[in-house]
């Protein structure tokens, strides 16, 4: 449950460049880009680098924004870096309220999917919580490794979860991981939407293990489905998550052997 953000005042401090630290992206922070730095570097500009807001904790000025201009700071000469820098300053922030403050100050930028679903987890938002604990209950983690076990497209997480609903999310991933030995591939955007469709117009009709072990048998993996989705996107002209639903419901009916087989999608 999400606790709310304690309100604190901050203030206008001069600290030393060097003292600020970044905390690990996805916890208050989006994932560092050398490309943003040496851009913001090569037409450094003083007057427009307004205020890094920071927390001050444990003894560490921590950077909750601003942490690609401190950086491209860092690589000015010494005349222009100075010795210190004015900071919004926080003090005694937790990591909920690092990540809250981080959500809100960038709620005009655009912040990358993984990031702001990372963050949220931290900041203990409702909706991302939630989809976090299934992910672990089904033994898979969301990371940006492409390792097995690893999910990195969390937006197919978000999606399902809010059309279809956790049962839904926890079968989809489960039959994913088990299908494919949580290959890293398998969790991509459109194969979490497909079988969520799927899962959701079908219910009960289907067989999980029987999928399993229909989809596990393709030598081709996901990759098997994914192209005969793109076949059916190029014939019908349907969005990928509908294509690969077709293509799972052909993979499962071939699977029954004359047993009770579901309708075929495009006649659903």
């Amino acid at each position: 449950m999400r606790t709310p953000t304690t309100k604190r005042e901050s203030r206008i401090l001069p600290l030393r460049i060097e003292s600020l630290k970044v905390p690990r992206a996805g916890v208050a922070q989006r994932e560092f880009s050398q490309a943003r730095v040496d851009a913001i570097a090569a037409e450094f500009d003083m007057g427009k680098f307004g205020y890094p807001v920071i927390n001050q904790a444990d003894g560490i000025d921590w950077v909750i924004d601003g942490q690609h201009r401190v950086y491209a700071l860092r690589k000015q000469p010494p005349a222009t870096r100075g010795t210190t820098i004015e900071c919004e300053v926080y003090e005694n922030l937790s990591e909920q309220e690092m990540a809250d403050l981080f959500l809100g100050r960038n709620k005009a930028r655009p912040v990358a999917a993984f990031e702001r679903f990372t963050v949220a987890v931290t900041a203990g938002h409702a909706r991302e919580s939630a989809i976090m604990k299934i992910v672990r209950n089904a033994k898979l983690e969301i990371k940006r490794d492409h390792q097995k076990g690893c999910i990195v497209a969390v937006g197919g997480l978000v999606r399902v979860f809010d059309l279809q609903g956790p049962a839904i999310l926890e079968r989809v991933l489960r039959t994913l991981r088990e299908a494919y030995d949580a290959a890293p591939n398998a969790f991509g955007r459109a194969a979490v939407e497909g079988l969520g469709l799927v899962y959701e117009r079908y219910g009960t009709q289907i067989d999980d293990e029987t999928l399993v072990g229909a989809l596990g048998r393709d030598r081709h993996g996901i990759h098997g489905i994914l192209r005969r989705a793109e076949e059916y996107r190029e014939r019908v002209g349907r969005n990928q998550p509908q294509c690969v639903a077709a293509a799972i419901v052909d993979v499962y009916n071939q699977a029954q052997k004359g047993k009770a087989r579901i309708r075929r999608w495009w006649r659903g």
